[in-house]
């Protein structure tokens, strides 16, 4: 188990609240699920790559864990949230840039609706 810092869960709480898209990549996605929990339209659809502790850990919040590849970014539309196993998917630096500009190009793509 995990705390987290209240002015960082009241940021997040706040900026989800105003239905903008948040991002969240590798070890930044359980600090996310966690802020937004009980706040959320539907449970959050994330990932940690994956991961089977990390997932089990994620579902336990209220949110569902989707196992992904190296690279790959999860969308979860309804909640606006974009996440990404990171460097939890791969240690690889390719991979680790490629997923970070993955998950741009698809908060990109909330923001413009």
């Amino acid at each position: 188990s995990f705390s987290i810092d209240n002015n960082l869960r009241s940021f997040i709480k706040a900026v989800y609240r105003r239905g903008l898209p948040i991002g969240a990549f590798g070890f930044a996605v359980p600090l996310l699920v966690r802020s937004v929990q009980g706040i959320t339209k539907s449970g959050p659809i994330v990932t940690v790559g994956n991961d089977p502790r990390l997932q089990v850990g994620i579902e336990t919040s209220g949110a569902q864990a989707v196992s992904t590849r190296p690279t790959e970014v999860i969308i979860d539309h309804e909640n606006k949230l974009v996440t990404s196993g990171g460097q939890l998917a791969s240690n690889r630096p390719l991979d680790v840039a490629a997923d970070c500009e993955n998950m741009f190009k698809a908060i990109m793509e909330l923001i413009k609706g």
